[in-house]
């Protein structure tokens, strides 16, 4: 295994999300601590033990909001309420995203606070809405974290993830730092049962590698450059060795490029050591990258993309970065370069999910850390101090 992989044992052990019919709802009554609980004609709690738990007024659901920047709290919670056309998710995986981290740190540009992040999670189905007919209780589900309007331009031609009303779960509304969960039906999505808990968190993530490799047209056969093996850089690595391309791997940390190695890379280049358009000519016999994906947001790496990408390629702008980059115009035009961008993903769930169920391995080594929920807060000052310490933290509620 590589450096990269720390794997630190679950501290605390789950618990199996109770049996619900659907004829009696009972709701935990958010402005009362004793919890008097009220029925609708909707669903109800089963027998199961943790849910007679909840029935007897036990506000046990257990929620981490971030309530600004950097300040974390363990909350109890109401069980939330599935409306007509949801479903609940008993939360059994959710993983830590680089937008998590931006949005602890204050610079996340779209978060309002306080909020439950996280929208990268897999769970199990533990109550129907009104209407919900497609999902059974206990069925394994991961969530695409877009919520869209249906209505605007993007909207319109297909790319939802570019809704001028979106709203982003974990970012806009609360996600899946909890216990439970509700979703819109037509986001939640089967998962297979050969794929794990802590994998089928990834699969959001694999649908940003899948996203960008489309935005980029990647074929089979082309020359792929990607900046950065962070878990980004490297599940677009992975999504476009799906697609027969070659791929090329950089990074400043000798870790991550061993890991980029040991899940299919074909070549690595420690930038810090090496001139990136040196490893990449040699890469392609001077021809430059067909495709460049750029999953860091630096300066530096926009800049290194455009310098190595081949004539009449395709750069994809993956990395969040917040600062001003110089460019030639002239540069584009001699190349013919098309410089895209690509936003988190455009209903890319069916493939990323088949995909993953190929990648169990290559998912499973990107997971260095396993931590009970209510560890998110140490599990963010520890990824915040020393980042080259983790690929992939996944929490347990």
């Amino acid at each position: 295994m590589p450096a990269c992989h720390t794997d630190t044992p679950l501290g605390a052990t789950t618990r199996r999300a109770p049996v619900l019919a659907r004829s009696i709802h009972y709701r935990i009554d958010p402005g009362n601590r004793d919890a008097r609980m009220r029925e609708s004609a909707a669903w109800r709690w089963g027998p199961d033990a943790e849910a007679e738990g909840l029935r007897s007024g036990r506000a046990d659901v257990k929620a981490v909001a971030l309530l600004e920047p950097r300040r974390f709290e363990i909350q109890d919670r109401p069980v939330p309420t599935p409306e007509p056309g949801e479903v609940l998710i008993r939360v059994a995986a959710v993983g830590i995203c680089g937008s998590d981290l931006h949005a602890y740190h204050g610079n996340q540009p779209f978060v309002t606070y306080p909020r439950v992040l996280g929208h990268e999670l897999a769970g199990r189905i533990a109550g129907l809405g009104a209407g919900v007919v497609a999902f059974a209780m206990g069925d394994r589900v991961c969530v695409d974290l877009v919520i869209n309007c249906g209505k605007c331009y993007p909207c319109r031609i297909g790319r939802p993830n570019c809704c001028v009303s979106i709203r982003v779960m974990g970012v806009h509304v609360d996600g899946g730092f909890a216990e439970y969960v509700t979703a819109p039906v037509g986001r939640v999505y089967k998962l297979p049962d050969e794929l794990p808990d802590d994998q089928a968190a990834m699969v959001e993530t694999l649908t940003i590698g899948c996203q960008a490799v489309a935005r980029g047209e990647v074929a089979a056969g082309e020359t792929v450059a990607v900046i950065g093996a962070g878990p980004i850089g490297l599940v677009a690595m992975l999504a476009a060795k799906a697609r027969g391309a070659k791929v090329l791997v950089s990074d400043l940390l000798d870790r991550r490029l061993e890991l980029a190695t040991s899940l299919g890379a074909d070549a690595v280049v420690n930038s810090g050591r090496e001139s990136l358009g040196d490893g990449v000519a040699r890469f392609t016999d001077g021809e430059g990258a067909n495709v460049v994906v750029e999953a860091v947001g630096a300066v530096a790496a926009v800049e290194a993309a455009i310098e190595v990408v081949s004539a009449a390629g395709r750069v994809v702008l993956l990395g969040l970065g917040s600062k001003p980059v110089p460019i030639i115009p002239t540069t584009l035009i001699r190349k013919e370069l098309d410089v895209r961008a690509s936003r988190m993903n455009s209903r890319r769930f069916p493939e990323a999910i088949a995909l993953a169920a190929k990648l169990t391995g290559p998912l499973g080594a990107m997971i260095t850390h396993r931590l009970p929920l209510t560890s998110a807060p140490e599990a963010f000052s520890m990824l915040s101090a020393s980042p080259e310490s983790a690929c992939k933290v996944v929490l347990k509620p």
